[in-house]
């Protein structure tokens, strides 16, 4: 019998069943939150039974409410999209101002927790990853640490080799590429290597140089090993 990826990393210890369940709903919300984004894209779908998936992984997620939390994350982007476009900005402390010496800051707990994070190099997306958390919610603090003149957000700073045009992809293709990169990290939380491993080729092919392209290619590499094994020894069990 084949062994449950997300079962395995509960039974060592890595991560609780709660905490596993959290995790692979905010995915599954991140990417319907995406694709409701997209003004245009390419989609391929693959069919499957009910039967095939691990019954102690189905994730239940209200269609409605996820209908209406894309329309009020749509609207609010609309009001930040000046300052914070996007979550592949990357934010920086803002120059100290002389005029506000000795002024302490106010900070929420959550506030204070992204402004650690902050370093100059990470994108809001990486933070969002880093802290567990949602990407719109991090959107949404970096916004406020913004407007009151926290931190200033900065498109990410492009390569001369990764600004080729021969190299780059276009703006469609490159929401394409990242559509297939989250669907690989949810497929591979929920223990479908196979889901995973086509995800991660197609943003392979598609967005040769991103900044991700060497992590996607490790984590293709991984999953296919992990993939052999469970093959190998998937009469053992």
């Amino acid at each position: 019998m084949g062994v449950d990826l997300p079962d395995l990393l509960v039974e060592v210890g890595a991560i609780s069943a709660k905490e596993l369940e959290r995790q692979l709903r905010l995915q599954i919300e991140s990417v319907v939150f995406d694709l409701m984004s997209w003004k245009e894209g390419f989609f391929s779908f693959e069919e499957r039974s009910r039967d095939e998936m691990p019954r102690d992984r189905r994730i239940t997620v209200s269609t409605e409410s996820l209908l209406m939390e894309g329309a009020r994350r749509i609207d609010e982007w609309s009001r930040i999209a000046e300052t914070i476009p996007n979550v592949n900005v990357v934010p920086e402390l803002a120059p100290v101002d002389d005029n506000r010496d000795g002024a302490m800051l106010d900070l929420l707990p959550h506030e204070w927790q992204v402004l650690t994070m902050i370093d100059g190099e990470r994108d809001l997306r990486d933070i969002a990853a880093a802290l567990g958390r949602d990407e719109f919610e991090i959107a949404k603090i970096a916004y406020g640490l913004a407007t009151t003149g926290v931190i200033v957000a900065h498109a990410r700073r492009v390569s001369v080799e990764m600004a080729a045009p021969a190299m780059a992809p276009s703006n469609g293709t490159g929401d394409r590429a990242r559509g297939h990169l989250d669907a690989g990290v949810l497929a591979a939380r929920a223990g479908d290597l196979a889901t995973a491993r086509v995800n991660w080729e197609q943003f392979l092919r598609l967005a040769p140089a991103d900044q991700s392209t060497a992590r996607v290619q490790t984590a293709l590499e991984a999953a296919i090993r992990l993939h052999q094994f469970l093959e190998g020894n998937g009469n053992g069990a």
